[in-house]
């Protein structure tokens, strides 16, 4: 039996990482080294943390692209967020003589993490999230294939979160750079509860992802260590509260944040699921998404499928990135680099 695109994905997964480890500057390997080795340090208490940082941490420039899927229709749904490939086979990809080059910004370890989640009975603002951000060690990136569609709607969308934060005043981002937030998910513990079973408390897919308080600290803004870019990473249902502020201030900035996202469609991207073939892959770590529960109770069919997360790094700010813009600039105007 061939194996499942899930299956071949993981397969490939450390032959790119080797490939795109090898690409990075001796220097770089260092500083990776040894943000590793301060990211196993235990965190103090949330009232005395601050934020993640890495001095001299993995900061790189945006990736160059080969034009190795030029050959490929495509087309950018969004000129913010989205570039749809039409008539791809994504097995065919991973088996290609050049996968690694056609799969580099698609990369995803091979520590994977599933579950299953069902949300009903929300406001449908109340659903962005990033995956599973409440763990010390959250995902990177994150694969969704649907096996079952409605006859109608259930469409994911994403947002950018380099374009929220890009959205903000300078002096509100320096003031969010100070801060943290806690994640957490205490809402799966109750439905455990209420239907008389255990929530999985070995560890989930790293050493530091165990028990049964699904709670983490992480920064409110965020760096991707890919791109080099911030984001602004404390939004969405995941996040209960950010640190040192009173509730007040904690809720105002929160609600401020999913605003940014609702009222700004042209940093969203919206995915019609047409076929069982459909894959969606997105990274956490700069992104938000949710599904659409237009369907449900109409009599449309049910909506469901498998969706599989890598686990990333532990989250962290780098002072000498930059945001997406910001970044994109430097690259046009060489002169500013220097």
């Amino acid at each position: 039996m061939a194996p499942s695109v899930i299956e071949a994905v993981s397969e490939t997964t450390q032959n790119i990482r080797e490939k795109i480890a090898s690409q990075s500057s001796d220097k770089t390997d260092s500083n990776a080294a040894k943000f590793q080795e301060s990211s196993n340090i235990e965190k103090p208490a949330p009232s005395l943390v601050a934020p993640t940082v890495a001095p001299q941490g993995p900061h790189r420039e945006p990736l160059n692209l080969s034009g190795v899927l030029d050959q490929f229709e495509s087309f950018e749904v969004t000129p913010i967020i989205g570039r749809e490939y039409v008539g791809v086979n994504l097995a065919e990809w991973i088996h290609a003589p050049n996968s690694d080059d056609l799969l580099r910004d698609l990369a995803i370890t091979s520590n994977l993490q599933f579950h299953t989640s069902i949300s009903k009975g929300r406001s449908a603002k109340e659903g962005w999230h990033s995956d599973i951000t409440f763990e010390p060690i959250p995902s990177d990136y994150a694969l969704l294939r649907l096996t079952e569609l409605p006859k109608t709607g259930g469409d994911t969308l994403w947002a950018s979160g380099y374009e929220v934060y890009d959205r903000i005043s300078k002096p509100v981002q320096k003031f969010l750079e100070t801060l943290t937030a806690t994640y957490a998910q205490p809402e799966f513990n109750k439905a455990a509860d209420k239907n008389g079973f255990k929530l999985y408390s070995a560890e989930r897919g790293a050493p530091e992802n165990v028990g049964e308080k699904l709670e983490a600290v992480h920064p409110v803004v965020r760096t991707n260590p890919v791109t080099g870019w911030k984001s602004i990473f404390a939004l969405g249902h995941h996040v209960s509260h950010i640190n040192d502020l009173t509730t007040i201030e904690s809720d105002a900035l929160l609600a401020w944040f999913l605003r940014l996202v609702v009222d700004n469609h042209d940093l969203q991207v919206r995915h019609r699921w047409e076929n069982v073939n459909d894959v969606a892959i997105w990274d956490n770590r700069s992104n938000y998404h949710v599904a659409t529960s237009d369907y449900i109770s109409l009599g449309l069919g049910e909506r469901a499928g498998q969706r599989a997360v890598s686990l990333g790094e532990r989250p962290y700010l780098d002072p000498e990135s930059t945001g997406r813009r910001e970044g994109l600039e430097k690259l046009q105007k060489p002169e500013l680099l220097e």
